[in-house]
């Protein structure tokens, strides 16, 4: 199953004054490193700038919703990594106390999951280029093979000197041969975006 998200709660200045135990493992920070801190120790270092006005405005607008819709959010761990995460905030409103609750899911896996399947699809149209790519020169180098071996053939039969017309006898088998190799690789080709 999987783990339970991260939650923290945080003073309307944005001191963190409650943290679970996934938020710390989610974070490298012990609990008591995390306790008493900025939240900007969890933001990361190029967002920092932006944070507090848009923290102020959360608290004065007063009501839950997710953070940055749309945005790819990080929560930067303490040794200066990042970590994919979703993010929704909840004002919290205590008599004489007002703050936020932020629930943090790390989104990882299924960041690594639509990488994956946006890979597949390109792949499988990658392989539909290619059967059509083979199908076009299929029929356009073999019907150009095909009428270069009937004109051989037709030039062998004119031909008077029995040596030449052996070459070019030779040149037509030569050119089945080719026919007969495009045939087998346009298969392959076409077969290997259908595996």
């Amino acid at each position: 199953g999987e783990l339970p998200d991260g939650l923290i709660v945080c003073g309307a200045d944005g001191t963190i004054r409650v943290v679970n135990d996934r938020l710390v493992d989610m974070s490298g920070y012990s609990k008591h490193e995390l306790l008493g801190s900025p939240i900007d120790v969890l933001v990361p270092t190029r967002s920092r700038d932006r944070h507090e006005a848009l923290r102020n405005g959360f608290v004065e607008a007063n009501h839950a919703r997710p953070m940055a819709p749309g945005m790819q959010l990080s929560l930067q761990r303490k040794d200066g990594s990042e970590l994919p995460v979703e993010i929704s905030l909840s004002p919290l409103s205590t008599p004489g106390r007002q703050g936020v609750v932020a629930i943090v899911r790390d989104v990882t896996e299924r960041l690594r999951a639509e990488t994956v399947l946006r890979t597949t699809s390109d792949l499988l149209t990658l392989a539909g280029e290619r059967e059509r790519i083979a199908r076009d020169l299929h029929d356009t180098v073999l019907q150009r093979l095909f009428g270069l071996g009937l004109e051989l053939q037709a030039t062998a039969i004119r031909a008077q000197n029995p040596l030449v017309s052996e070459r070019i006898e030779s040149a037509v088998d030569e050119i089945d041969l080719i026919i007969r190799e495009i045939r087998t690789a346009v298969f392959t080709l076409g077969s290997a975006g259908r595996d």
